[in-house]
């Protein structure tokens, strides 16, 4: 009896998705998801970074860069860097994508913004393969992650995402940099489209996903070393966010 790649499939209403974890430092998920109406969603995977591939969609699909949105069209490949905010509208309508991750830092410090580059639609089979096909990817567009562009906001993001494990409030980050709790929040969902106490939540969460399927994990370890103070909150949140409780999310081996 052999035993085949790390697998994970999950069904979630009107999505269907399947991890697999392709070796060591690379894992590959694949979604199909159908949507009633237009929905906004906005995202951001933490430390991680994210590359989806797009292939033939029935849903129309955008990307916001700045105040204004980008039709994305297919084929195409869109890379996330860590601590990056994405805010898609999809419309109604099948998705259907690919995407990898990996606990490895990208060997690309160049790119630290959202990019979209031409994807010639081979998906890459292990760590080597992936990393050979983005280099030789050319970008197309880069995405501009503030609606505003305000300091101020940048300010809070980035102190958010170099302490988003510790127990950090926003009264202590109003007092690091001089100003008023209310008046930061404002300017933090005026930039980004969601609070600061939301944005640390996906961060945590995505923090704990990485720990759990990446790093094998027990989901208690994940809960608290992602900056939960209980179990209770992390599923929660994570059920929330995801989908499902975080249980569902544990890699299991195929046997053939």
């Amino acid at each position: 009896m052999n035993v085949k790649e790390k697998s994970i499939q999950i069904s979630i209403k009107d999505q269907v998705s399947e991890f697999k974890k392709l070796d060591m430092d690379l894992v590959f998920i694949e979604r199909k998801e159908f949507y009633e109406k237009e929905v906004s969603i906005i995202e951001t995977f933490a430390g991680n970074w994210f590359v989806g591939f797009i292939g033939d969609s029935f849903s129309q699909l955008r990307l916001r860069s700045g105040n204004s949105y980008l039709d994305i069209a297919t084929p195409t490949g869109i890379l996330v860097p860590p601590y990056k905010l994405i805010e898609w509208k999809i419309g109604k309508g099948l998705l259907h994508w690919f995407g990898f991750f990996s606990k490895n830092k990208l060997p690309f410090p160049e790119n630290e913004t959202v990019s979209i580059f031409s994807w010639n639609q081979i998906i890459p089979q292990n760590y080597q393969e992936f990393i050979q096909q983005l280099s030789i990817s050319k970008i197309n567009s880069q995405i501009i992650e503030s609606k505003d562009g305000a300091w101020i906001s940048e300010r809070v993001k980035n102190i958010i995402d170099e302490n988003y494990t510790d127990d950090i409030t926003m009264d202590k980050i109003a007092e690091k940099l001089k100003s008023n709790r209310a008046y930061l929040t404002r300017c933090f969902a005026k930039s980004y489209g969601l609070s600061p106490t939301d944005y640390r939540i996906k961060l945590r969460i995505f923090e704990g996903l990485k720990l759990i399927n990446q790093a094998d994990n027990k989901i208690t370890e994940a809960a608290f070393a992602s900056g939960f103070s209980s179990m209770n909150r992390f599923e929660h949140h994570f059920k929330k966010i995801i989908g499902v409780p975080p249980s569902k999310y544990v890699f299991s081996k195929i046997k053939t």
